[in-house]
């Protein structure tokens, strides 16, 4: 009995391994099956989306003389509602989401400025909107946080991420491009400040923790002026090390993220910048603060010292922090600064003329006897020393403030690749300080005429170079020769221009005609259709070339 049980058990195990490759097997098949089906769902999703993409984009450019909702559109915003609610990672996705966000989007604007009739499909377009816009902004503040997402794996090694700092802000490139990506769609979308503050709360902790890991605690000036000296002093060389990798690494490496993330949108990103790096650069320094007001005595010098040294030699790093002119004013128009300066200059003649006058003469009351002394020793010219007595020491301040001006647009217009944008930017500028300077009785007074001359020809002369570098060209095209273009060339051009212009205009009709009035409002500034953009092109190439008295070859 036992060899009979014996001599079977094999043949039974056998059986059982059998089984189990059978099922493995038909395991397999069914995942293959299904994997399969999946895909082909996919494909034909995607297949869907984009023929009702495109039949949208007709819709849209035509909304102003259609007031019937066609049945495609229920159908796009069923796919829209569909895709939105069950999509997955947007690092596992082709564009096509992000694509469908921005037609989403796009027709929310469109039919806001379009007939009151629509209003139940705008208010269902808005909740799908409303709807992407939040699942973007929790993919956003996933991508941020996840450790998975972070290219940072010599991160904690000093010299390493000083390299790899300035480079790379410390995401793989593929992740930056969706952080990119997400926070155009959100802002273009609406949602400028959802996706600031989601940026702001994944990124508030962090240079905090990473000034914790190099052993440095926060501490008020009300705490450091109550510690003894020797506790204050062990504290001095952990705040060195933090205020060089802060200024040099973590703050640097911040400010390239929030540029790289928020690159279409300069000013939002300098704004999201300096409320995350203020408070924390603020505490660095008051630290310092504190130690420069303990009771001082010879053994401290040393240490005074050694935190001058450390202010001192990063002054370029800090400078550059707080630089934001690597991005030009955007057209050229007016920059901050010169708002900045010049109201803040009309208002202090404005209003405290007198009183500042006043100041600066009483400050000045020692070089103004030297320089007597001087005039009386000294046989110069009369006239000169008359001129430096006129001109009163508010007036000399304010004249030294405009020249500062000047210097720093100077030296920003430079940013500017183009010649003409560079000159139409120095222009608005210019033009701005005229303008406040003229409308300031006071401060008009003060400038006098001979300010206001030179400015005024300095304009000119911006005037004169950039009709020379924008306009001249265009008019070396209206020239008798013309292009040579025959044969199979022609067509070839026409193809890749359309191929390139018509895709453009169609959406730039779509985007702007939502905004005006069906009828006659559109026919007087939609002057052509893509059909008549279309005429053109192909007869382009297409002059006489006996005109010109040459061949055709």
């Amino acid at each position: 009995m036992e060899s009979s049980v014996q001599t079977n058990q094999p043949a039974m195990e056998d059986n059982s391994s059998g089984c189990k490759k059978d099922d493995e097997h038909q395991h397999h098949k069914e995942s293959s099956v299904a994997e399969a089906e999946k895909a082909v769902n996919e494909t034909q999703t995607r297949y869907a989306q984009e023929n009702a993409s495109q039949d949208i984009q007709s819709f849209l450019s035509k909304l102003s003389t259609h007031n019937h909702i066609p049945d495609f559109v229920d159908r796009y915003l069923d796919l829209a509602h569909d895709k939105i609610s069950n999509h997955g990672s947007l690092l596992q996705d082709d564009g096509s989401f992000l694509k469908l966000v921005n037609q989403i989007s796009n027709m929310y604007k469109s039919l806001s400025h379009s007939h009151t009739i629509h209003g139940p499909l705008i208010n269902r377009i808005g909740k799908i909107q409303q709807r992407a816009m939040c699942y973007l902004e929790d993919e956003f503040m996933s991508l941020m946080e996840d450790p998975s997402t972070n290219d940072s794996e010599a991160a904690d090694q000093d010299q390493s991420a000083a390299n790899d700092e300035s480079n790379n802000p410390g995401y793989y490139r593929e992740v930056l491009a969706i952080l990119n990506k997400i926070a155009e769609e959100m802002i273009s979308g609406g949602n400028e400040s959802e996706c600031g503050e989601a940026y702001m709360i994944t990124r508030r902790n962090v240079i905090e923790e990473a000034l914790n890991k190099l052993g440095y605690e926060k501490i008020s000036i009300d705490d450091a002026q109550k510690m003894q000296w020797e506790a204050l002093e062990k504290e001095i060389p952990r705040w060195i090390k933090a205020f060089k990798q802060g200024v040099n690494i973590y703050f640097s490496g911040k400010r390239k993220l929030v540029e790289t993330v928020f690159s279409d949108y300069p000013s939002l990103s300098s704004s999201l910048f300096t409320n995350l790096v203020c408070r924390e650069f603020i505490q660095l320094l008051n630290f310092a603060e504190a130690v420069a007001t303990v009771k001082r005595s010879t053994e401290k010098l040393f240490k005074f010292l050694d935190i001058y040294e450390t202010l001192r030699d990063n002054l370029f790093a800090i400078d550059s922090m707080s630089d934001t002119g690597k991005t030009p004013v955007p057209g050229g128009a007016v920059h901050p600064l010169t708002h900045y300066t010049m109201n803040y200059v009309k208002y202090a003649c404005d209003e405290y003329k007198v009183t500042i006058e006043q100041v600066f003469k009483d400050h000045s009351k020692t070089e103004r006897a030297d320089s007597t002394r001087r005039s009386r020793n000294y046989e110069g010219d009369p006239q000169k020393v008359i001129n430096e007595e006129e001109q009163s020491p508010f007036v000399g301040q304010v004249l030294r403030i405009l020249e500062l001006l000047d210097s720093a647009l100077e030296a920003k217009s430079k940013l500017y690749k183009e010649t003409a944008l560079r000159c139409i930017f120095l222009m608005n500028n210019g033009r701005y300080m005229l303008q406040k300077i003229k409308a300031s009785v006071e401060l008009h007074q003060a400038m006098r005429d001979t300010w206001c001359r030179k400015t005024s020809s300095e304009l000119r002369n911006y005037h004169n170079t950039y009709k020379r570098e924008a306009w001249m060209k265009l008019l070396g095209c209206l020239n008798v020769e013309g292009l040579n273009v025959n044969g199979k060339l022609q067509s070839e051009l026409r193809v890749s221009i359309s191929a390139i212009v018509i895709p453009a205009y169609r959406s730039f009709l779509a985007w702007f005609s939502g905004y005006l009035d069906p009828g006659r409002q559109t026919e007087k500034y939609i002057k052509l259709h893509p059909e008549d953009i279309e005429d053109c092109i192909d007869e382009l190439f297409d002059g006489n070339a006996g005109s010109t008295g040459r061949k055709k070859t």
